[in-house]
């Protein structure tokens, strides 16, 4: 066999697809040999553990099976206790777990005060979402199958994988009798796990076409072999059917995938493998390898250690208290209870029946043509005896009225179940009583929910590591187109190269996103069991917060009031437009502003008028003073006038001398001048 330089492994064992070429048939047959006998071990380790669940579930799904005791067709009621405490809790954990649009919320880890972190699990959440709800297959409806049958028997699992055939994440769920783990194993991601898997014969032609089952030799030589069991006999099996003894060849088909460590390479260190064999023989079919070269840890040349994928989630209802690998349910905590309020139902019933039917003792002497008489009511019968004769020669059989001791311990054994099951009245939705205070009721129904708390968050666990595996899952095997078409236009980068078409941009753009260092899922339900009425009441008081004043951001209080309450689309309700105006209020503002502007006016005519009332004093004031001014000026103009004409005439005469002084210097300069002229002419 080549072997690998580096740890001594199988040659391209990374890649492989199936491993069974490089190994003889000799040594896989002896190893689906020894795989076979390995499971023949788990089972019987868990065999009475089966058994106990097989019969919780019959007495759950009501089985009709026929008794001979005390007679033929004797009463068998089965009263449905456990039923009833399956279907309570089903009907609370399934809204709880599961009544969000979006199951899965990614959280964030570390800082960030810029809001990157929290924009990428935005995006995470709604993809994660998306895959879980519309691209796996049956996801819902199989948790609504879990939470129902996992109180009853108390352990069913979850394979979560890369399909090879889809391409996409797959999560099924797996019954425990379909999955194979020893009983005392220390732990469900330790042990050695053999599913048991169905598959039509066409179907496995269908994966050996493919590349990834080989042709076993009996099928190459098309030699007979026997056929192996269908699913249908074994469930006719559990149920007590009988075998029709037909074999149909189209039926599904028995492999186990053997989840298992094997030392292919004899270097002392078992690897993990994941191995699918045939149940009738153990013919080998595929073997994979369970790890990647990431998970190997080596010293030096050494492997230390090796970490498998895990593929199991475990969901339990309460611990085992002797396997760490299995639960146990209502079946075990109540059945025996049930069992006992069966008896004596059917004790009482029978009592009733033979009662009121009655029976006895005839006397040979008594001779009665036609033999045994049956009566209707009203009817008389004609006989040949006397009255007497009939009253000696007839004996009842001694019988009594059902017991009031058994129907009085009847009550105890169920108040007892209902107790140990917290299915009591208020739990169910009966009406406590006409006089108990609401508050009372309130604190009942609480103190009744936490045991169910416990219960509650273990499978919220189980769910968190379920989602960590899809993650992890989506993280392995992306796909750029799907988280194109899913996230839309949710991120500015991604949309750039949604627009440009640029797989390899979004691709890095989804690596970005699912970082596994600062980033997990959890599921959005909350880890504690409330109920709705709850939950409003605590909406209600971030209400009452706000209004009073408290600063808090009121949109976020107003969406998880309405997720509280149930309503579905909340974003679209919290992207509300803006709101319509309403005529009727319109034409009451407009009449109250139109009063306002009414009211407004008549108010300045008042200050108008009075402003004008005050000018019209000032005025009259000022025209009385200016009217005694005038009579002042008048009188300094008067002397004005009278001293301007003295003056006027002043002047006159000072002009008239001046022009008589001026006239009179003229003629002396004339005479002077021809004084001189005569003179000189001499």
């Amino acid at each position: 066999m080549p072997q690998n330089e580096d740890y001594n492994l199988p040659a391209n064992f990374y890649t492989s697809v199936n491993l069974t070429e490089e190994l003889s048939d000799e040594e896989l047959n002896a190893l689906g040999s020894r795989m076979k006998a390995q499971i023949e071990v788990d089972i019987n380790s868990r065999r009475a553990w089966l058994e106990r669940n097989d019969t919780w579930m019959e007495l759950v799904t009501q089985v009709m099976e026929a008794k001979s005791y005390p007679w033929p067709d004797a009463a068998n009621i089965k009263f449905p206790l456990v039923a009833t405490a399956a279907i309570q809790f089903h009907a609370r954990a399934f809204p709880s777990l599961l009544g969000n649009s979006k199951p899965v919320k990614a959280k964030i880890i570390g800082r960030d005060p810029q809001g990157i972190k929290a924009a990428r699990a935005s995006r995470v959440s709604t993809y994660l979402s998306h895959q879980i709800t519309d691209v796996i297959p049956n996801w819902m409806d199989d948790m609504d199958r879990l939470l129902f049958i996992v109180p009853i028997i108390g352990s069913l699992y979850k394979k979560t994988y890369h399909s090879e055939i889809t391409g996409s994440p797959a999560s099924e769920l797996v019954l425990p009798r379909d999955l194979i783990i020893n009983y005392d194993a220390m732990s469900v991601k330790d042990a050695r796990k053999s599913h048991r898997i169905w598959k039509t014969p066409n179907a496995i032609v269908s994966m050996q076409n493919r590349g990834l089952y080989r042709e076993l030799p009996d099928e190459e030589d098309g030699a007979k072999i026997d056929l192996p069991k269908t699913r249908s006999e074994t469930h006719d099996k559990i149920q007590g059917k009988s075998n029709p003894g037909t074999i149909d060849e189209d039926a599904l088909q028995e492999l186990f995938e053997v989840h298992v460590l094997l030392d292919l390479d004899d270097d002392g260190y078992k690897e993990p493998y994941i191995c699918t064999i045939r149940e009738t023989d153990g013919k080998i079919y595929r073997i994979k390898a369970n790890y990647t070269s990431e998970s190997i840890e080596t010293i030096g040349s050494k492997i230390v250690e090796i970490t498998p994928k895990e593929y199991f989630t475990h969901y339990f209802f309460l611990p085992d208290p002797e396997s760490a690998t299995h639960g146990i349910g209502f079946g075990t905590m109540v059945g025996p209870l049930n069992e006992a309020v069966n008896t004596i139902m059917n004790q009482l019933l029978d009592a009733g029946h033979m009662n009121t039917l009655g029976g006895g003792f005839l006397s040979r002497g008594l001779r009665i043509k036609g033999g045994a008489l049956r009566f209707k009511p009203q009817e008389w019968k004609t006989i040949n005896a006397s009255g007497d004769d009939l009253r000696k020669s007839i004996f009842p059989m001694p019988t009594k009225e059902p017991s009031t001791v058994l129907f009085q311990l009847l009550g105890l054994l169920i108040d007892s179940a209902k107790d140990l099951s917290s299915v009591q009245d208020q739990m169910v939705g009966k009406t406590p009583g006409q006089n108990t205070p609401h508050s009372t009721t309130e604190a009942v129904m609480e103190q009744g929910l936490k045991v169910f708390n416990g219960i509650y968050k273990r499978l919220y666990r189980s769910m968190t590591s379920e989602f960590q595996k899809i993650y992890d899952l989506v993280r392995e095997n992306p796909d750029p187109a799907s988280y194109m078409n899913v996230l839309d236009r949710d991120g500015r980068d991604a949309q750039e190269a949604i627009d440009n078409s640029n797989i390899e941009e979004v691709l890095e753009f989804l690596m970005a996103d699912f970082k596994a260092d600062d980033m997990t899922v959890i599921p959005t339900a909350e880890p504690d069991m409330i109920q709705e009425a709850q939950k409003i009441a605590r909406g209600q008081a971030l209400l009452q917060k706000v209004a009073g004043g408290v600063r808090l951001n009121t949109a976020e209080v107003v969406k998880r009031v309405l997720e509280a309450e149930g309503h579905e689309d909340i974003p679209t309700l919290m992207d509300a437009p803006p709101p319509q105006p309403d005529i009727d209020q319109q034409l009451d503002i407009a009449k109250l502003q139109h009063q306002k502007q009414i009211d407004g006016m008549e108010t300045k005519l008042m200050a108008l008028k009075t402003r004008a009332e005050v000018l019209a004093i000032e005025t009259e004031t000022q025209l009385k003073m200016a009217e005694l001014q005038q009579a002042g000026i008048e009188g300094i103009q008067s002397t004005y006038v009278a001293q301007k004409e003295l003056m006027q005439k002043d002047y006159e005469n000072i002009t008239k001398r001046l022009k008589v002084l001026v006239d009179g210097h003229k003629i002396e300069v004339a005479d002077k001048q021809a004084k001189r002229v005569e003179g000189s002419s001499k």
